[in-house]
């Protein structure tokens, strides 16, 4: 079982070993996208809570899909333009 607070420092450390520039801006998106929570608003007793296992899986995925190259937007299905 995944807590929110071991998938998020997966991103990161995912992310930033992979040499994303924005590994931190992008794990919060991935993160929120995902699980439909800031984890930024979660108190330490949220983040240690167990994640849905589906969802974690699906987070996980889309972390390791970003570490290969494929783009933010595309991962979350949707980006703002201006």
């Amino acid at each position: 079982m995944v807590t929110f607070r071991k998938a998020y420092e997966y991103a990161l450390s995912a992310l930033e070993t992979a040499g994303i520039e924005n590994s931190r801006n992008e794990s919060m998106w991935l993160f929120e996208h995902f699980f439909g929570r800031d984890f930024r608003m979660m108190t330490d007793t949220e983040r240690d809570t167990t994640a849905d296992e589906e969802k974690s899986t699906e987070f996980i995925s889309a972390v390791k899909k970003r570490t290969e190259g494929e783009p933010l937007q595309y991962l979350l299905g949707e980006w703002e333009f201006f």
